[in-house]
């Protein structure tokens, strides 16, 4: 779960954007809830849990590695991949896996050495790419995340969402499932 502010700025953004109306759902005491869900005539649609990728100060116990120089620290290139997997392992699955109706998963990044790429190495294990040749292909170099732990749980969200508040600011999607592919199309007006 994110702070006060960036529950707010979903709630906000889901709305200018999606038309979107999400209530929070109060704290419980006998299991762990998401954050959100989305209730249409009374029926829950869908349920949201958000989870920030805050900045950190750059050090070994943050996943970076320390440099020859005083103060130098180098990111570790699968540490961003391997924390991604982490939440969904440790937290959002939990959470939203305790509701039948449709999940989705809301990464907020506000850390400039996370991105897109890195969501995609951990959930699909690869990076797309065009080749000297203008060959489009697939760095399948991150299989061992993706097709770790993760791998059989995964699938239980049926959409995850990127929204980028620092880079580009864009917000993607990554339909995983059926469900999530329906629901992307009537809500978030994907095709």
């Amino acid at each position: 779960m994110g702070d006060k502010q960036d529950i707010e700025y979903i709630k906000k953004l889901f709305f200018d954007k999606f038309g979107i109306v999400l209530n929070k759902i109060p704290e419980s005491n006998q299991k762990r809830t998401p954050d959100f869900e989305f209730a249409e005539k009374g029926l829950i649609q869908f349920v949201c849990e958000l989870k920030t990728l805050e900045c950190v100060e750059p050090s070994e116990e943050t996943g970076y590695k320390k440099g020859d120089e005083e103060g130098e620290f180098w990111r570790d290139g699968d540490a961003a991949a391997k924390k991604i997997a982490h939440i969904i392992l440790d937290d959002a699955h939990e959470q939203l896996t305790n509701y039948d109706c449709p999940r989705v998963l809301i990464f907020l990044n506000k850390n400039f050495d996370i991105d897109w790429q890195d969501y995609v190495k951990a959930i699909h294990g690869y990076l797309p790419f065009v080749d000297q040749r203008g060959r489009k292909t697939k760095l399948h170099w991150w299989h061992r995340i993706s097709d770790g732990k993760i791998k059989k749980i995964k699938k239980d969200i049926d959409l995850y969402i990127w929204i980028d508040k620092v880079g580009d600011g864009q917000v993607r999607f990554d339909l995983l499932t059926d469900r999530g592919r329906r629901l992307a199309e009537k809500y978030f007006k994907l095709d």
